[in-house]
């Protein structure tokens, strides 16, 4: 995309040109809509799919929309199988984190061990070394 006003090379998410200052006009998000019929006077309009509420235009009649039984079932269903991943994840991560410890725990008592037995063979060899070079 470029400047309109000076040419230069801009970048994607810019309000204003880097190099002039001048205002990148910006993209309207698009309005969802749907068609309805009035159930007052049967005029037909445009109603914002993210309001509950609809007005009608030509006689003024407020209306709540609600949505079907099939919708709100399928809507609930998401939910669920979101926080059934999301539980999933959770439990991987804590599986995950107790095998490290576990591992880590392992390691710990295996250096330990090592390093009593090299004490005991030391000390084994120190006994040797003193006592039994009165033998020989």
């Amino acid at each position: 995309m470029k400047c309109e006003k000076c040419g230069a090379e801009l970048f994607s998410s810019a309000k204003f040109c880097h190099v002039c200052g001048h205002k990148i006009p910006q993209k309207e998000k698009p309005v969802l809509t749907k068609r309805l019929e009035c159930q007052h006077c049967g005029g037909i309009m445009d109603v914002d799919e993210t309001r509950n509420v609809k007005v009608c235009p030509y006689c003024g009649s407020k209306e709540l929309v609600e949505e079907s039984d099939s919708v709100t079932k399928q809507r609930i269903k998401s939910h669920a199988w979101k926080e059934v991943q999301h539980d999933k994840e959770e439990t991987k991560r804590v599986i995950v984190k107790e095998q490290e410890v576990t591992e880590r725990e392992r390691k710990k008592n295996e250096t330990r061990t090592d390093a009593i037995m090299w004490i005991i063979v030391g000390v084994m060899f120190i006994v040797f070394v003193i006592f039994g070079s009165q033998y020989i």
